[in-house]
C-alpha cells in the first residue's frame, strides 16, 4: 500500500511536522509550492483574506497522486479554513482513487502540535 504525505507549509513548521509524520508512517512527502511565494505581513494578510473567501493560488506544478492508496494532506489553518494552495490542489486533481485524510497541524520552534 503506497502512502503519500502531501503538504503545504508557508513558514516551514507544517513541513517539519509532515516530514516527521512521513518517517513514522514510511510515507513519501511532497511539498505543494505556489508559483508566487508569499512574503512578510502583506503575504500573511492576502493569504488569510484569500483563504477566507475560498480563493485558490497558482501552483508551481501539480502534485502527483497516481498510484497512491492513502493520501495525507497536511496544511496550516488560515482564517479558519484551507489555504489557497490547498484549494488549488483540490481543483486540479481527481484523487478519488485513494483514501484521503486531512491533517491540520501547527508547529512552534520545530515542535509539532
Amino acid at each position: 500500500m503506497k502512502q503519500k504525505n502531501l503538504v503545504y507549509s508557508w513558514t516551514g513548521n507544517t513541513a517539519a511536522c509532515a516530514v516527521a509524520l512521513g518517517e513514522q508512517l514510511k510515507a513519501e512527502v511532497e511539498l505543494i509550492l505556489e508559483q508566487k511565494e508569499r512574503e512578510g505581513s502583506s503575504g500573511f494578510a492576502t493569504g488569510g483574506f484569500s483563504a477566507s473567501i475560498g480563493l485558490s493560488s497558482k501552483l508551481k506544478e501539480k502534485p502527483q497522486t497516481e498510484g497512491v492508496d492513502v493520501l495525507l494532506i497536511g496544511m496550516p489553518v488560515w482564517a479558519g479554513t484551507t489555504p489557497p494552495a490547498i484549494n488549488a490542489f483540490f481543483l486540479s486533481t481527481d484523487s478519488a482513487d485513494c483514501r484521503r485524510f486531512f491533517v491540520r497541524v501547527g508547529g512552534v520552534g520545530g515542535l509539532c502540535l
